[in-house]
């Protein structure tokens, strides 16, 4: 257990840290060094995890989807799309907590790294007007970004799943559609309903707007994003090319000057996801991805605890959900095809890595999202530990009960 124990300490090294007000970036980096140092990586070591991160084509493509994400959102805040786009919004959607649902359900369609931040700055300003707090903005929009996880066939997760499983995506998406309503629910219940919604602050007529008119106009405001999820769900395109013609594009179209976009391009976003990819290439050159799994098989835990431990701690390490699956489903399937019911015992390994992913300091999502709304880390824990852990808990139930 000692590899499993020296990650689980990494792990509340980051919680400290950032308790204390340290840049996640830096409080990575400190986790990163030491856990290779105590699982035996020499200085040299470190320097070949730096090399391999800033040169890798993979990491620098994150990096500059990231970039452009917000680099985006910056452009349609300025040029003024986003305050059109809630005014319309508003005009169609008289609720606001539906409102407050469906803006990052729907972006959570289209699977990116950090996609959370498409959403975030539409969010942020759909609800500042009735008065919700940064902190219930963020886990508002971090919660109902991640529904889809389970059951959108476009989630890169799923498809390993169905590959590895050797059974039809629709059959996995038919019978783990049931946890995004679940998420749903659970959202509604514990996240949105304690949401304090006041009267608008702002003074905005929009009972005298028509449909047709609200639509076209928040249809117009949303282009950039529905060109994004339009050319790269429909035609394939690369998602870092689309990102970078259409940001051009909007910035043109909306006579922006240059610096709109790369206002996009800051330091501390850059050295933060650098200091996620040597977090991982340090869990992978030290070894401790494979001997965590060989640890745990000697304790002779129960079936069902394994089943959720391995992928939980490969979604809390890696804080990607295909990863998870990537390095659990393949080690546990000869239980999955074994215990219980095929396609309940699959779901529970995805829930729990899924679940692992939204608690991890290394998920894109919560660490961007977390400072762009300015929450601590044990806030946002706060949150989640309740949905997230009755999510697993009916995963659990179904699997057992099949």
């Amino acid at each position: 257990m000692i590899v499993s124990i020296i990650l689980l300490s990494g792990f509340v090294v980051v919680v400290v840290l950032q308790h204390f007000k340290m840049k996640l970036s830096y409080a990575m980096l400190i986790t990163s060094c030491y856990i290779g140092a105590l699982l035996g990586l020499k200085p040299r070591d470190f320097l070949i995890s730096i090399r391999n991160v800033i040169t890798t084509v993979s990491i620098l493509k994150i990096l500059g989807i990231i970039v452009l994400i917000m680099s985006m959102a910056v452009i349609l805040r300025e040029s003024g799309s986003l305050d059109k786009l809630i005014l319309s919004a508003t005009s169609l959607i008289k609720y606001p907590r539906v409102l407050l649902i469906l803006i990052p359900a729907v972006i959570g369609m289209l699977p990116m790294p950090g996609g959370a931040m498409f959403s975030a700055p539409i969010v942020e300003k759909a609800s500042s007007k009735y008065g919700v707090t940064r902190e219930k903005q963020m886990i508002v929009n971090y919660w109902f970004r991640h529904i889809m996880e389970f059951s959108w066939p476009l989630y890169v997760s799923l498809i390993m799943e169905s590959a590895l499983l050797g059974v039809k995506l629709n059959r996995i998406i038919s019978y783990q559609v049931i946890f995004t309503v679940v998420a749903l629910i659970l959202g509604i219940i514990f996240i949105l309903i304690p949401v304090k919604i006041d009267k608008p602050s702002t003074e905005m007529d929009t009972s005298v707007m028509k449909s047709s008119k609200a639509l076209y106009l928040f249809l117009k405001s949303l282009w950039p994003i529905i060109a994004v999820i339009t050319l790269t769900l429909v035609f394939k395109t690369d998602l870092f090319w689309t990102l970078l013609a259409i940001d051009i594009f909007a910035i043109l179209y909306y006579k922006r000057p240059i610096s709109d976009m790369l206002e996009g391009f800051k330091l501390d976003t850059i050295l933060l996801i650098i200091s996620v990819f040597f977090f991982k290439n340090i869990l992978e050159s030290s070894g401790a991805l494979n001997r965590v799994p060989l640890e745990l098989e000697t304790l002779h835990l129960p079936p069902y605890f394994i089943l959720f431990l391995i992928p939980f701690l490969g979604g809390l390490l890696m804080g990607v959900t295909q990863a998870s699956v990537g390095m659990s489903f393949p080690i546990l399937m000869p239980i999955i095809t074994s215990y219980h019911s095929l396609l309940p015992t699959a779901a529970f390994v995805l829930v729990s890595g899924v679940v692992g992913v939204l608690f991890s300091p290394a998920h894109f999502c919560l660490n961007l999202t977390k400072d762009y709304f300015n929450v601590s880390l044990s806030r946002v824990y706060g949150y989640l530990w309740k949905p997230l852990g009755l999510v697993l808990l009916f995963s659990f139930g179904m699997m057992m009960i099949s």
